[in-house]
């Protein structure tokens, strides 16, 4: 008995450890924000990468909230200043440029919710 429980957990450690895990390809946000909060994420593009696709959406209830999508050169590639009341639903694609990606929020005086996310699409 005791000779097939080790064999068996040999053969789950086995095969857990062999398992890959994939690379984080989504990077964004799922959040209320309220008044004057802020949000920052960073997606890495290796050169591997075909294109980005930038996807979600943002409610703004009141206030005002600046959403933007910045590539590795500085350039701003989406902009969007949003005044309440408004639903933005985005599904827009950016050909990939090798770098540090940067989507970021500010609200200003507002209050909402955004779910907003960057996707790397390695296919041609």
């Amino acid at each position: 008995m005791k000779k097939i429980i080790t064999v068996m957990l040999a053969a789950v450690l086995t095969f857990a450890s062999s398992c890959q895990k994939e690379p984080n390809i989504r990077f964004g946000f799922d959040c209320d924000f309220g008044k004057n909060s802020q949000g920052l994420t960073i997606m890495n593009v290796s050169s591997s990468t075909k294109s980005i696709t930038l996807t979600g959406e943002v409610v703004v209830a009141e206030g005002e909230v600046l959403v933007e999508l910045i590539n590795p050169s500085g350039e701003i590639e989406f902009i969007g200043h949003l005044v309440s009341p408004i639903a933005l639903e985005v599904n827009d694609s950016y050909p990939a440029v090798s770098g540090n990606w940067k989507l970021k929020y500010k609200s200003i005086d507002g209050e909402g919710s955004i779910s907003l996310h960057l996707n790397i699409n390695t296919n041609k």
